[in-house]
């Protein structure tokens, strides 16, 4: 299950331009947030930054989410139909 859900995610980001852009920005927030965790203390600025980039973060987790769902309901009706087109009226 696990394997084909790797191979999932990396179909999407080879076709799914909408998907690689949410990975890519969801990656990048993820790498200035760490980039801040180094720090052994942040100013106030820095912690309302860091903040910020995680809700951003966020955001672009949701975006990659809605594009799974909705590429996965777009797959379930293709297996349905072609099971019903074997199976004939």
């Amino acid at each position: 299950m696990k394997n084909s859900k790797e191979e999932f995610l990396k179909r999407l980001l080879k076709e799914d331009e909408e998907f690689r852009k949410a990975y890519t920005t969801h990656r990048e927030y993820d790498r200035q947030i760490q980039k801040l965790d180094k720090k052994i203390f942040l100013t106030p600025p820095e912690k309302v930054e860091r903040k910020k980039l995680q809700k951003l973060k966020l955001n672009e987790k949701d975006k990659m989410e809605t594009v799974i769902s909705r590429c996965e309901v777009m797959e379930e009706r293709e297996t349905y139909a072609q099971r019903q087109d074997k199976e004939g009226p």
